[in-house]
């Protein structure tokens, strides 16, 4: 299953489970949301040493993708937004901080 199915099907349990309790209304719900954040290629220890091409993907993105390579800087304001009351109606999304490189189709990325 892909990350935004996941990331859907949960919202939409959640949902579900929040209309069908009994003690549930929109004044005591708990008004939990579900969202990923999918990351371009970060220089991580990890994914430098773990992920086949690490290297070459970081390039490709930075030639390829509109904006250019990302931050973890980036990644963790996106995260931060997510979490904070300017986000509330923000639930069952994936969102792509990847300087668009998700959008022209790079190496290794799924085709929409």
């Amino acid at each position: 299953a892909s990350l935004e199915s996941i990331v859907r099907g949960l919202a939409l349990e959640l949902a579900d489970h929040e209309l069908s309790s009994s003690s549930s209304s929109p004044a005591s719900s708990s008004r939990i949301r579900v969202n990923a954040v999918s990351a371009g290629p970060l220089p991580t220890l990890s994914a430098k040493g773990g992920i086949a091409g690490f290297d070459q993907m970081r390039r490709d993105m930075e030639v390829r993708a509109p904006l250019g390579n990302i931050t973890a800087e980036q990644v963790a304001s996106t995260v931060h937004f997510l979490s904070t009351e300017g986000a509330n109606g923000i639930t069952g999304q994936t969102v792509y901080v990847d300087g668009g490189y998700s959008i022209v189709g790079g190496p290794g990325m799924p085709s929409r």
